[in-house]
């Protein structure tokens, strides 16, 4: 009955785990998937190999050094523990904080695939076209330059969408030299004192990219934004989430 019994609980943590793993390397290889195979790979091994484990934490535990080395990780690993939840409610609560008035939209770019916008970047448009109509003396500013396999700068293929989604080029300010979320912030801040533009902001980004867009946004001088966001496909959002704990961690620790 015991043996029966650890089976079964064995079977109720691998197999979510084994789903998260998979889950996490549909995507292409980045940090994510690289932080996926890392924890639910772990998750995996630890579930089938308790015993081993638990029989080198006891020999471990008799020595001094082992007792240094198991405290050392037991620290380290609260850490993580700790970074993650913190990263993850911040993630979660930051997705969408509406605004009675919106005077000013910055949609932060992604990536491009020739002159095709990817599904990301069609969704952050799609709503910031929707947040434009709702309010219609507001005006947008598209920020994103030009990367590798991109044959037209970010905001350029954005403009091109909110065109599309109903919103008349006169509205559309581009920001066309940023390569990072910083600089999307900073340039478009150029481009607002040049071009006058002040009252309240709307950032619209992903989902999972919000917190961190609103870090930028402080630093840039912004202050506190609205936060609209497009959707993540379910095929790459557990990818996309683990890889937004390392660019926060990247963003607190060395202040990317």
């Amino acid at each position: 009955m015991k043996k029966v019994l650890r089976i079964i609980i064995q079977l109720l943590i691998i197999i979510p785990a084994a789903v998260c793993l998979a889950w996490a390397c549909l995507y292409r290889f980045s940090a994510g998937t690289l932080i996926g195979i890392l924890l639910f790979g772990g998750i995996i091994l630890c579930t089938l190999l308790y015993r081993q484990i638990g029989r080198l934490i006891r020999w471990l535990w008799k020595r001094v050094w082992g007792k240094i080395s198991l405290f050392t990780v037991g620290a380290l690993a609260g850490v993580c523990l700790f970074a993650v939840t913190f990263f993850s409610v911040n993630m979660a609560t930051h997705m969408y904080k509406p605004l009675d008035r919106v005077d000013v939209v910055i949609v932060l770019g992604c990536r491009v695939r020739g002159e095709t916008p990817s599904s990301l970047l069609a969704s952050r448009c799609y709503n910031a076209a929707q947040v434009l109509k709702e309010h219609p003396e507001a005006v947008c500013i598209v920020a994103g330059g030009q990367g590798e396999g991109e044959f037209i700068t970010e905001a350029e293929a954005m403009r091109r969408l909110m065109v599309e989604y109903g919103i008349d080029d006169e509205r559309v300010y581009m920001e066309d030299k940023s390569t990072s979320t910083a600089e999307n912030f900073a340039f478009s801040l150029e481009i607002m004192e040049r071009e006058g533009l002040s009252g309240n902001v709307a950032v619209v980004t992903s989902d999972y990219h919000q917190y961190r867009a609103s870090l930028y946004a402080k630093r840039a001088g912004l202050g506190e934004t609205g936060h609209y966001s497009g959707s993540t496909s379910i095929y790459y959002f557990m990818n996309s989430w683990l890889r937004e704990w390392a660019a926060l961690a990247a963003t607190f620790v060395f202040g990317y």
